[in-house]
């Protein structure tokens, strides 16, 4: 189980660092929250607020569910924000490799 665990860290840590949140700036986030027995993990982030960027950091989510119990590969994974989902996932394969472009 550890290691299916590990799989998921490393697939939700994907999407996290891929995921387009918009317009939105992210100040801080926590760790991942593991709910057993579950196929979702969710970490809390604190956005700027856009209305008043020098008040208090605006509380979110960003959610990573796996597509059934024994499985790492991601069904959806969304950012939310009062109750509202917003931004959009980015594919692995569209990110561009490290290094140099010609």
């Amino acid at each position: 189980m550890a290691d299916l665990q590990s799989r998921r860290r490393r697939a939700a840590d994907g999407e996290w660092e891929r995921y387009d949140m918009g317009p939105c700036m992210v100040e801080a986030f926590d760790g991942w929250e593991w709910v057993e027995p579950s196929d979702e993990v969710t970490r809390v982030v604190y956005f700027e607020n856009s209305e008043d960027p020098g008040s208090d950091t605006v509380r979110g989510y960003f959610t990573v569910r796996f597509l059934d119990s024994g499985s790492d590969e991601v069904g959806e994974a969304y950012a939310s924000l009062g109750g509202c989902l917003f931004g959009r996932r980015v594919p692995e394969e569209t990110v561009a490799p490290p290094g140099p472009s010609f």
